[in-house]
């Protein structure tokens, strides 16, 4: 399924094409569903309650700007298999143009305002540089939804991505949401993909406000007692 925000008629023609050329291929006509609007959680969420097939077991939700290395799809769809009982988010190694890591798992920093006050800030494992990376597949406090594999039943039952945010996070709160259910976040090592982070999405001083304003007040924090 692609889900289209504001392509052009010229890149509509280049996309049907495409799926004409490859239906024959994949044994199925792939689905194009066109929106005129941009909202990740609220278009995503459309998509699985309104097209997907019930029977369907998992979603694998990719951004458009993503660019496989090797076959990543099948390493995150083998761990999941071994471990479908006990896990949440799959995702995998994601690098920028420039080779550096996009993503290699979502982690927590402390981050000191004044000598007695401190943020929590959140990031990505190893960003912005080339070789500090996790090098084993493991559990990680989440994995991005630029690419993330999910049991749709699961994604169901968290009743999908809030959408309440206005800019991002929401894939932010479904992992969190996997880890209050006792489900481990695993991030795979060896799958691997470019991602040309927002090529199509350029950020604004009004979008970097909202974020801003996602991040403040929507990401929920989990005590652990």
């Amino acid at each position: 399924y692609i889900a289209d925000t504001g392509s052009t008629p010229e890149e509509i023609i280049e996309i049907t094409e495409f799926i004409d050329s490859h239906t024959i291929q994949f044994g199925h006509k792939i689905q194009l569903i066109q929106y005129d609007y941009y909202n990740f959680a609220k278009i995503n969420n459309d998509v699985v309650n309104n097209y997907v097939s019930e029977d369907i077991q998992l979603l694998l939700f990719c951004n458009n700007d993503i660019k496989l290395i090797n076959n990543a799809i099948t390493r995150l769809v083998n761990v999941y298999i071994k471990n479908k009982n006990t896990v949440g988010t799959l995702g995998g190694r994601l690098h920028f143009e420039n080779g550096t890591i996009q993503h290699s798992g979502m982690t927590l920093f402390l981050k000191q305002n004044n000598k007695t006050q401190y943020n929590i800030g959140l990031t990505h494992h190893g960003l912005n540089s080339y070789y500090n990376y996790h090098s084993s597949t493991q559990p990680v406090l989440g994995n991005t939804g630029a690419f993330l594999l999910i049991n749709k039943k699961l994604f169901n039952n968290i009743k999908q991505f809030n959408e309440n945010y206005l800019e991002c996070f929401e894939d932010v709160e479904l992992n969190l949401e996997c880890l209050k259910r006792n489900k481990k976040n695993i991030f795979i090592e060896d799958a691997v993909c470019y991602h040309y982070e927002s090529k199509t999405r350029n950020k604004n001083d009004e979008k970097l406000k909202r974020e801003s304003m996602d991040y403040k007040k929507l990401i929920p924090v989990i005590i652990d007692n």
